[in-house]
């Protein structure tokens, strides 16, 4: 176990950001030791409420940023998030060149997945 003085930095893509910020939302002793979160094309849940006390919410929204492709439909039309929202262009992932047989019922195209995929947020000098 971390000593009581560390603190520590979150981050999430996808369905895992239901996780993150539930976590943040309801439990203190996580929120006193996260000095950052961020989340990359996060969803919500249809049942996630984000409200949440005055004091939580002023901690939170200096500790979290949602960063997001434009053209993602997972992330893109969450409304009163809690923290900053970072909006990014898609790259050109030629990497990328078929959807998943898993995926097939959540992206019907191959754009799609291209937007929602993290390596939108991976820098190049990163992968080697």
């Amino acid at each position: 176990q971390a000593p009581k003085d560390y603190k520590i930095s979150m981050s999430s893509h996808s369905l895992g950001n239901v996780a993150m910020m539930e976590s943040l939302k309801k439990k203190k002793e996580v929120r006193d030791r996260v000095n950052e979160a961020n989340s990359f094309n996060g969803a919500m849940s249809p049942f996630t409420n984000n409200k949440v006390s005055k004091a939580v919410e002023k901690k939170l929204k200096n500790t979290i940023v949602h960063n997001r492709t434009k053209a993602d439909l997972v992330s893109m039309n969450h409304n009163n998030l809690i923290g900053k929202v970072k909006e990014y262009e898609t790259k050109d992932l030629k990497k990328i060149k078929k959807i998943p047989e898993h995926l097939n019922k959540v992206f019907t195209d191959l754009q799609q997945l291209k937007h929602h995929s993290i390596d939108n947020f991976v820098h190049e000098d990163d992968e080697k």
